[in-house]
């Protein structure tokens, strides 16, 4: 911790946040605190992470009091660095929340963001998203790009497709081999 603290005296936005993240492990209201005071000095030298860590203090009301449009806020400019978490924390927000915010197209930008940048969760969301539309055929296609990239959710959401022949043709076969390999992962 010595050399993160060296680093830190000289603006290292790394070691900002690997001390930040030291102090929220805590997990108590004084590590919070600091963690803030680190994520904070990261977020000043526009650094994605710091400015993601940052938002989840605001956004889980941790060392400050909770404000969701400023986590929002944050998230975006991280986001905006092309940091695939912040993209994906984004969707799940406009996703779920209970009250005005929740907005499924909103949520479906956000999580086709990060998707095109790889994120399994998010193609995995996105195959949730298209059943609600009732589009079953755009939601086989998310759950199985998620599924070939190891997601567990999207191999069950896929077993479930074959099952039932919906958006593909019912296949027990492929149902059956998409649920062993969702239990090889010790997902059941």
């Amino acid at each position: 911790q010595e050399q993160l603290q060296s680093l830190a005296k000289n603006k290292n936005a790394e070691a900002y946040n690997w001390l930040g993240n030291l102090e929220r492990a805590k997990d108590n209201e004084v590590g919070y605190r600091q963690a803030l005071y680190y994520f904070e000095k990261s977020a000043a030298l526009d650094n994605y992470y710091g400015l993601y860590a940052l938002g989840t203090m605001y956004q889980y009301g941790q060392g400050v009091k909770q404000n969701s449009d400023k986590a929002i806020e944050l998230y975006k400019a991280s986001a905006r660095k092309n940091f695939v978490t912040a993209m994906y924390q984004l969707g799940t927000i406009y996703e779920q929340d209970k009250g005005e915010r929740k907005d499924y197209k909103i949520a479906s930008d956000w999580y086709e963001k990060a998707a095109y940048l790889g994120s399994a969760n998010a193609m995995e969301r996105l195959g949730w998203l298209s059943e609600v539309d009732l589009n079953d055929k755009k939601a086989f296609e998310w759950y199985k790009k998620a599924a070939d990239l190891g997601n567990v959710k999207a191999m069950e959401n896929l077993a479930w497709i074959y099952s039932y022949g919906k958006g593909v043709t019912a296949n027990n076969n492929e149902s059956i081999r998409w649920y062993q390999n969702a239990v090889n992962l010790n997902s059941i």
